[in-house]
């Protein structure tokens, strides 16, 4: 077995939507669900583009994506609650505290906790960094 199929070995994986077998080091959908995925944001996008505010109960009922696929792109930052709407506060909630958020993951509050917190674990790493060392030879003696 050559190097490049060993690679390609540790990237198999079922796909997360429909269930295929496929490789890929980074994906966790094969490649048709990519499309598909990105097709049914592009008619989301368009709908909120002609019809900008409206529900996800309408966006769903008019597109055919469903409220679960519309929260994933809101999770990922590619749709975004309006500020004035009062329908969407129990639709997206920051996953750390609860508070209602437009988009994402986290409100930005625990956002700036949680990089504060990621800079210092990683800063306290750097400074208890320790030199390496090695067993040295006393050239006289050959020991």
């Amino acid at each position: 077995m050559d190097k490049n199929s060993d690679s390609s070995l540790s990237h198999t994986k079922n796909c997360r939507m429909c269930g295929k077998i496929f490789s890929h080091p980074h994906n966790t959908i094969c490649h048709e669900c990519l499309i598909k995925d990105e097709e049914d944001f592009q008619k989301v996008r368009l709908f909120l583009k002609e019809f900008p505010g409206s529900k996800a109960n309408t966006v769903e009922k008019y597109t055919g994506v469903s409220r679960k696929k519309i929260l994933k792109y809101l999770r990922e930052e590619r749709l975004e609650i309006t500020e004035n709407s009062t329908d969407f506060a129990d639709f997206l909630k920051c996953a750390k505290c609860g508070k209602p958020i437009p988009t994402g993951v986290y409100c930005s509050e625990c956002y700036l906790a949680f990089t504060k917190e990621i800079n210092t674990l990683f800063s306290n790493e750097k400074d208890n960094v320790t030199p390496k060392m090695h067993i040295k030879i006393n050239r006289k003696n050959n020991i």
